[in-house]
Formats: structure tokens, sequence, C-alpha cells
């Protein structure tokens, strides 16, 4: 179920025709399964043709603090090593 918070940020990303990204909620969500969601998003979202993504981080989500400070961290600062391995 959505909050209206969500509903308002799905509906804006309708309007302007973009596509929601969004962290699917596990138990066991790794650092690893971050980076692999991310790549996925960034190939998205920077390969022509890009495609014009929301990315949308819930609440739900964040289950522990270490995930939530790298996301912010690659995110924020473009980090290019964040995703190597």
């Amino acid at each position: 179920m959505c909050s209206g918070k969500q509903s308002l940020c799905r509906l804006a990303a309708c309007i302007q025709r973009q596509g929601v990204f969004t962290l699917p909620v596990t138990a066991d969500y790794s650092i690893a399964d971050l980076k692999e969601h991310l790549k996925g998003l960034y190939q998205k979202a920077g390969v022509r043709p890009a495609l014009p993504i929301v990315f949308m981080m819930t609440e739900s989500v964040i289950l522990d603090e270490p995930p939530v400070g790298s996301c912010s961290g690659a995110l924020i600062s473009s980090r290019r090593d964040f995703l190597r391995w």
C-alpha cells in the first residue's frame, strides 16, 4: 500500500512520463544487492537512449543504516568506484 507521498511521487512521474525505480524490500538485502540494483538503474538512466527515471526510496526499505549511507553517498557524489567490484 502506498502512502500519500508515494502516490504523489508516482503521479508526478506519470505526468512527466518518467519511470519509477524502487528498491525491493527483503530481510536479507545486502550492500551487494544494492550495488546490483543501482547498476541497473544507472544503465537505464545513463545509456543512450536514456530513460527518465525517478528513484524513490521509502522508509520500509531502510532496515539498516550502512546501506542508506552507501546509497546516498553514491547518488550524491556520483562516485564511479562505488559500483566496482
